[in-house]
């Protein structure tokens, strides 16, 4: 470790910049507090690049409700933290669990010091893969009878020994529909349910450092057992041995493999819209938490708008990626209406089927619109410009749209069992009855009805397969195509569980020339539908002007390989 100095009794004295000074936490023993708190640490300053192997663990936790603090002295001087940070200390310290000084960001961080808020959060992610551990902190535990009003970041005792229990048996391999009535498989629920599953910071928290361990009140666990337990429910409930409606350890299964997954090496193109519906303070964390994942070359900016921020990271991702996958987004409730059409609103709400909307990230790499050729964006444009100028092709005018295919109850918690929609697939046929006699390339009933489900499913099928059980994706046979009609029919069958979740916020449509596709639920006549250099699926516009309005991405049948792309008519298109 390098050398280590003690703060000065006004702790927050300036650290020197530019040079990579942090502060670590050391914790003392109860009986050498103040006498208004239990709690008593010392700040050591130090230099970063100076600290040898190990030096410091660091906390990952939800700061909690601001207005819920407690005392803590502070080298010799009595200082207020939330209750969830104090909890989170003080169990440590009871407990033991290291000698080694802690970094926490409340207490590390001066965060009246905008500058110094800064320079330290772009240094976080050296800070957490520089660790020796990460201790993850989910809550407290409590007892009902002698706690009935606990606070958000608590869980019963109870319910969390029956969560690790359960997560320890799938781990071990165990078939978890062993856990009947009084265990149950639904008692991930309340553990899941804790905040820090909902935070943006906690992704890169969990994801950078070498080793994390889970602790929630005195019980601890190794990450690598949740690891190993997500792997083992994906593969008892692929092979069906057990019970099949399980939400709990569905969304336990999601949580812990987005983290994993991003330790695997996100794609820059998804990476901000996979963690779009983690929570943050400071909605400009969508962006600033997860650079760490981005290679995008910018560094968090607090003197920035969130319009700024946002506008900036999705042209630095198109022009890194060179594709237009940034642009690919859920359904957006109550998007900031300041925000340029183009760029994806981090902050908005999704609705209940996000989960099965990501699923068109995978879709994406199955087609190719443009003709593999990449992103141009025209020159001159400023990175915080509102307009986006790209090089690309109008394909037709949308001429009769059939009904949006949408939840009623969007924004409500996913339900156990099967979602109940309205489903507009014998309207959006009978449009494909009438269309315009001028088509291209007429198309029989059999080839109607084939290129009808390509649609529909936007010619891909899910397949998973030991022994990572990993789904993978291709696009649907003609066996696939009966196969799914038929269960369509029946009203039931996995194929049609996968069909009706890629018609949810989309809308069927037939352009001027007879072409059938979907688009966004919010598409109407006379939107168009544009190839972009970039998109490897098309893109449906609305005119503005001289300029275009983004709605979103889409499938149109018979142009997904290409075979529309023609360089002569490349024109630059102006999206606002």
């Amino acid at each position: 470790m390098g050398t280590l100095t003690l703060e000065p009794p006004s702790f927050y004295v300036p650290l020197k910049q530019p040079s990579r000074q942090i502060r670590l936490i050391k914790l003392s023993d109860p009986g050498e507090a103040a006498n208004t708190t239990d709690l008593c640490c010392s700040l050591i300053k130090t230099n970063f690049d100076d600290l040898a192997r190990p030096a410091y663990e660091v906390l990952s936790y939800c700061w909690g409700d601001p207005s819920q603090t407690v005392p803590i002295s502070v080298n010799g001087i009595v200082h207020h933290i939330t209750t969830n940070l104090a909890a989170a200390l003080r169990t440590i310290r009871d407990l033991k669990r290291t000698d080694l000084p802690i970094w926490a960001d409340a207490l590390c961080i001066n965060q009246q010091d905008l500058a110094e808020k800064t320079c330290q959060v772009n240094m976080m992610a050296s800070i957490f893969s520089g660790a020796h551990r990460c201790l993850i902190w989910l809550g407290e535990t409590y007892d009902p009878l002698k706690n009935p009003t606990p606070h958000l970041n608590s869980i019963e005792e109870v319910e969390a020994l029956r969560a690790f229990g359960l997560i320890q048996s799938l781990a071990q391999d165990e078939h978890y529909s062993e856990w009947r009535s009084g265990k149950g498989h639904g008692d991930l629920a309340p553990l899941i349910a804790l905040p820090w599953w909902n935070r943006i910071w906690t992704v890169q928290e969990t994801a950078l450092p070498r080793e994390c361990v889970v602790l929630c009140g005195r019980l601890e666990i190794p990450w690598t057992t949740l690891v190993a337990a997500v792997r083992n429910f994906q593969k008892h409930h692929n092979e069906m041995c057990c019970a099949r409606t399980v939400s709990s350890l569905k969304g336990f299964r999601a949580k812990v493999e987005h983290i994993e997954h991003a330790q695997e090496g996100a794609n820059v193109g998804t990476i901000f819209q996979r963690f779009r519906d983690r929570g943050a303070t400071d909605d400009r964390d969508k962006v600033f938490g997860l650079l760490a994942f981005s290679a995008l070359g910018m560094g968090a900016d607090y003197a920035a708008t969130l319009e700024s921020v946002f506008t900036r990271t999705t042209r630095k991702v198109i022009a890194q990626t060179g594709t237009l996958k940034v642009l690919l987004r859920s359904r957006e409730y109550d998007r900031n209406t300041a925000l340029p059409s183009w760029v994806p609103d981090l902050a908005a709400k999704c609705d209940r089927h996000r989960s099965r909307e990501l699923n068109k990230w995978e879709v994406w790499e199955l087609h190719n619109t443009c003709a593999g050729k990449k992103a141009e964006m025209k020159d001159g444009q400023s990175e915080d410009a509102p307009t986006l100028t790209l090089a690309g092709m109008r394909i037709d005018r949308i001429v009769k749209i059939g009904a949006a295919c949408l939840d009623l109850d969007p924004l409500s918690p996913q339900p156990e069992g099967q979602v109940s929609i309205p489903l507009p697939n014998k309207q959006w046929w009978k449009l494909t009855q009438t269309h315009n006699d001028s088509r291209l390339d007429p198309f029989s009933e059999v080839e109607m009805r084939a290129a009808f489900m390509r649609v529909l499913t936007r010619d891909c099928l899910e397949d998973v397969a030991p022994p990572s059980y990993r789904p993978t994706w291709r696009r649907i046979s003609p066996a696939d195509v009966e196969a799914c009609l038929s269960e369509v029919r029946a009203g039931r069958g996995q194929r049609r569980t996968f069909y009706v979740s890629k018609m949810i916020n989309y809308r069927f449509f037939v352009t001027e020339r007879g072409l059938i596709g979907v688009g966004p639920a919010e598409t109407r006549v006379d939107d168009a539908v544009f190839i972009l250099y970039g998109g490897r699926a098309p893109f449906v516009l609305r005119p503005d002007g001289l300029s275009w309005r983004f709605l979103g991405d889409g499938y149109v049948d018979g142009i997904m390989d290409g075979q529309a792309l023609d360089d002569d008519k490349k024109e630059w298109i102006t999206i606002i």
